[in-house]
């Protein structure tokens, strides 16, 4: 009986131990959709293999399904199932997940839970650190953004008010000039009758002492008619000296040269994340490859150490 018990296990473990052979060979070549496919009927034929689950949730962060993959750890995690050190493992890519979704605040909380299971994790403590930093940074950034906008609608709103001053401006100077133009005239045409006015008192006086007034030449309407077209006379108009700046303002506008702009720090915190969030890639791919190669070695020895009977 013992004899028929062993040969049955036997081809039932060796095909475990290929099966899991050959999905961590995959992982390995980055073969990630063999790999899931693997897990998957692993998960299926045994809902209790947490380790199954666990790899299963690493190839889909892989894959870069952070939210289906942080699903499953959380599963991995809360089991009871779960060995201990499996759970720390859990926890750790659970926040490198949350991280990816730039979840910083659940990120925090998944690496302070890690500290709660091993203080000693120093890959967890460098991580809680720099996500504390990249959340400081966020919110400082929100706060710029908050700054500019509220800047901005200042600006907008003092250049609509210096726009309708300069329009008011504009308007009273054109009223003035206006004004001026009809006092000129009107004083042009005073000016006129006066002058009019003496040069025929003039030239009464003198035909009074020389005598009979057809001997003078007929010079007074050749002067009127002068004067009279000099009435006629309007000054030219000057330009607006608004209009003169305004248009030497589009003119440097137009004339100025593009300038390469420095690196925000806005821009300088998303180079900053991407090559964070790269390390954890490569951090979570050497954990997952410790893993399973140390239940590969396990499965190993657990073959050899079989009796033949």
């Amino acid at each position: 009986m013992r004899k028929l018990l062993c040969i049955l296990l036997i081809p039932s473990f060796a095909t475990a131990f290929f099966e899991q052979h050959k999905a961590y060979n995959a992982y390995e070549k980055g073969e990630y959709a063999d790999a899931k496919k693997i897990y998957e009927k692993k998960v299926i034929a045994d809902h209790t293999d947490m380790q199954a689950l666990y790899n299963l949730a690493d190839t889909l962060y892989k894959q870069g399904k952070f939210e289906q993959a942080a699903s499953y750890f959380q599963k991995v995690r809360n089991s009871a199932h779960t060995k201990e050190d499996l759970r720390e493992h859990a926890n750790f890519n659970l926040g490198n997940s949350y991280v990816k979704l730039k979840k910083l605040e659940d990120a925090i909380a998944q690496y302070e839970k890690v500290l709660e299971q091993n203080p000693s994790n120093e890959k967890a403590k460098h991580n809680l650190e720099i996500v504390k930093k990249m959340l400081e940074q966020e919110k400082q950034k929100q706060e710029q953004q908050k700054q500019q906008q509220k800047d901005q609608q200042q600006q907008d709103s003092g250049k609509s008010d210096e726009k309708d001053q300069q329009q008011d401006a504009s308007s009273k100077h054109d009223q003035s000039k206006d004004d001026l133009d009809q006092k000129d005239s009107q004083d042009n045409r005073e000016q006129g009758g006066k002058d009019r006015d003496r040069d025929q008192a003039q030239d009464d006086l003198k035909r009074d002492a020389q005598g009979s007034p057809d001997d003078q030449p007929d010079s007074q309407e050749k002067e009127d008619e002068q004067k009279s077209g000099q009435e006629h006379k309007q000054p030219s108009k000057q330009e607006s000296p608004t209009q003169d700046k305004e248009a030497k303002a589009q003119e440097q506008e137009m004339g100025q040269p593009a300038q390469e702009q420095p690196e925000t720090a806005e821009q300088k915190m998303e180079r900053q994340i991407e090559a964070y969030l790269a390390k954890l890639d490569e951090e979570a791919q050497e954990a997952s490859k410790k893993i399973m190669k140390a239940q590969i070695e396990k499965g190993m020895k657990s073959k050899h150490g079989q009796k033949n009977w």
